[in-house]
């Protein structure tokens, strides 16, 4: 009898594309070992990543323990996969044993493969589920028929509407081509930069392990760059000019000092000709211009704004942060919202569009999200809601591997779910159900009023209509500015002329939200010319799916702590984390790199860079900007000794002895 082998990423996916089987087609789920039978379909899940790119020591004798600068790179020409082991669970702490639940796992399945005459790829709907399924085939050399099930929604439905919609594998090579270069990427910098550095770690008199990685180092230098920054901050002295422009019969408004055109390169401005810095020079304007009569010119403009985009993740995250929730914890919610509640559509993705198919089920999802929150709802539904108005979100030439994150029209009360899951919930609800409110309507003013060579301004908002604003509450970013009812043409005396005295401030620690935009748009913070130039601004550190857990990561590693304002969280960098980054290369703490391979693993996800032309890169850039700084002995001597290092850094100082088989000590500077 034909068998149809479906391998999900984790076993509880399996179960619920069993379930949608059996409903579909009548058969019951019956069990099959360490998966499930419905009929003829044989469905099993993974454990996430059951294989692992092997260790160096695999390779040649010569990578093995005690490492050595000398014999870098590792970098074979082809990269092995070997099924995922216990790390530290041996006799000595690093030891790797054998996962037995990984090896059983690998043994069904290939087991199950010898049987089958067509695979159903099932791995998470992005870059990492394609390659962990991807692996699987290819180890076991599997040549038959595999079809991509592609889900949206982890639901009976949304599983059963996947199943029709599937696509031959073969269509999404290249996705899964990118996620390898990714782990190749990560492999090649990590094991050749975390061995290198190690080496002369220990020569400097530490012990335990100086870890790199391509993603967290530039992520831990970006906030030690920026306290840096606060710390080593001017203020600079500047001055603004405040008009009060007084209307007869009308009543008066304040108006502010618009610079010249020509600021740039003026003696009494800053050189970008954005603060003016001359005191005499504002005085000077403001004797001339007080007492003065104007001519006002008065713009009046009825506007209507439409709802902001839907949800990805990082704006999510974000929005969330606000909260007082971690983006890590904000991610575990999502991902319990889509696969165990099943009331979310996939949570990790980087789009805030929806696609035109998922629209004419506004209607059930609106009815259903309003029983969902029922009475003790966190936000009013006090403005009409309009089912069959579509707003931008929906966008089919927007969509990316994923479309934005939307509630289902399924049903089950939030008071049946954790705290966390309730409001991340209500989060994505209140942003769906905005798309199918009234515009945001209002007058905005405009009021110059131009003196001699000098001109003031002022810009004012009257609300018509609150429209979808009324579900988010007040924001002091888009409160109203009353301006008198001025018609164009009127005269205004400015009295008093005022100098008013700023300061510039110093940048602000990084928060959830500065930090994981700041991630997102990690080409800002790209000091190279020669890259910034080539890099499109959706390249960043990490993925959408990867950065909440990288923070978690650097924050339990002691690298940064957390400090609490209200419901905000600042990360302030320890110590640690400052003598880390004077320790690896100066080309790894910044994004330059990482946002470089983002940028590769884009373009060959588009067919535009071949993998042969990935590996000779990613030798180049391992030799040159990693192991380079390492062998000129600039890194040695950027590295503090252990009696150089502050109290609250201090590390073991002296290299663990170890014998062939064993592994460095983990006592030192991880990241």
């Amino acid at each position: 009898m034909p068998q149809t082998l479906v391998i999900a990423e984790k076993p509880a996916m399996g179960r619920d594309i069993a379930n949608a089987i059996s409903q579909s087609t009548g058969n019951p789920v019956q069990p099959a070992g360490l998966g499930q039978r419905v009929g003829d379909v044989v469905v099993v899940g993974a454990l996430g990543h059951l294989l692992e790119l092997a260790e160096p020591e695999h390779y040649d004798q010569q990578f093995e323990f005690p490492w050595r600068l000398e014999v870098l790179p590792c970098l074979p020409d082809r990269l092995e996969w070997a099924p995922r082991a216990n790390k530290g669970k041996g006799k000595g702490k690093g030891r790797a044993t054998p996962d037995n639940g990984v090896i059983d796992r690998l043994k069904y399945i290939s087991e199950a493969l010898k049987r089958a005459d067509l695979v159903v790829h099932a791995g998470d709907p992005d870059r990492e589920g394609q390659l962990i399924v991807d692996n699987i085939l290819r180890r076991f050399t599997w040549k038959g028929p595999t079809k991509r099930l592609w889900l949206h929604a982890q639901t009976d439905q949304g599983i059963r509407d996947a199943w029709r919609k599937m696509q031959s594998n073969e269509d999404y090579r290249l996705l899964g081509l990118a996620a390898l270069c990714r782990a190749e990427a990560d492999w090649g910098v990590g094991i050749n930069g975390t061995r290198a550095y190690s080496t002369l770690w220990w020569k400097r008199g530490h012990k335990g392990i100086l870890a790199l990685g391509r993603v967290m180092t530039p992520v831990i230098g970006l906030i030690v760059q920026r306290e840096n920054e606060i710390r080593n901050f001017v203020p600079i002295d500047h001055f603004g000019i405040v008009a009060t422009i007084n209307v007869q019969g009308k009543g008066a408004f304040q108006a502010t000092w618009q610079r010249p055109k020509d600021a740039e390169g003026r003696p009494e401005f800053d050189p970008a000709g954005q603060l003016l810095l001359s005191r005499e020079y504002a005085q000077a304007v403001a004797r001339s211009c007080s007492g003065k009569t104007s001519t006002l010119q008065v713009t009046r403009q009825r506007k209507a704004d439409g709802p902001p985009l839907l949800f990805s993740l990082t704006e999510l995250q974000k929005a969330a942060a606000r909260m007082g929730y971690s983006p890590d914890a904000v991610l575990q919610a999502a991902q319990a919202l889509y696969e165990t509640h099943k009331l979310t559509s996939y949570p990790r993705t980087d789009c805030q569009y929806a696609p035109t198919d998922q629209w004419p089920k506004a209607a059930k999802t609106i009815e259903a999200v309003c029983a969902n929150l029922g009475a003790g709802q966190p936000f009013k539904f006090n403005t009409p809601l309009d089912s069959s108005q579509k707003s931008a979100a929906w966008n089919d030439a927007k969509l990316k591997e994923h479309f934005a994150i939307i509630p289902l029209p399924a049903h089950k009360s939030i008071r049946e779910l954790p705290k966390r899951d309730a409001d991340i919930y209500a989060l994505i609800v209140r942003q769906y159900v905005a798309q199918f409110a009234p515009n945001h309507e209002y007058w905005s003013t405009s009021i110059v009023a131009p003196i001699g060579e000098h001109s003031f301004k002022a810009t004012g908002k009257a609300v018509i209509n609150e429209g979808w604003r009324s579900l988010f509450g007040s924001n002091d970013d888009e409160k109203e500015v009353k301006l008198p009812q001025i018609e164009d043409g009127e005269a205004g005396l400015a009295s008093p002329v005022e100098v008013k005295a700023k300061k510039t401030e110093p940048p602000k620690r990084f928060t959830p939200v500065t930090l994981l935009d700041a991630m997102e748009k990690a080409w800002q913070f790209v000091t190279d010319p020669n890259i910034k130039k080539h890099l499109k601004e959706v390249e960043g550190l990490g993925t959408s799916a990867t950065r909440a857990p990288l923070i978690a990561k650097i924050i339990q590693n002691e690298f940064v702590i957390e400090s609490k304002s209200g419901k905000m969280t600042s990360y302030v960098p320890t110590p640690k984390a400052e003598v880390y980054i004077k320790c690896v290369p100066p080309k790894l703490a910044v994004p330059d790199l990482t946002s470089y391979f983002e940028g590769l693993l884009d373009s060959i996800k588009d067919g535009q860079l071949s993998y042969s032309d990935f590996r000779a890169k990613l030798q180049m850039l391992v030799q040159k900007t990693v192991l380079e700084a390492a062998r000129d002995g600039s890194a040695f001597a950027a590295m503090p000794s252990p009696e150089q290092m502050p109290e609250q850094a201090q590390l073991s100082r002296r290299p663990a002895r170890a014998g062939k088989a064993r592994r460095p000590s983990g006592k030192g500077v991880r990241a």
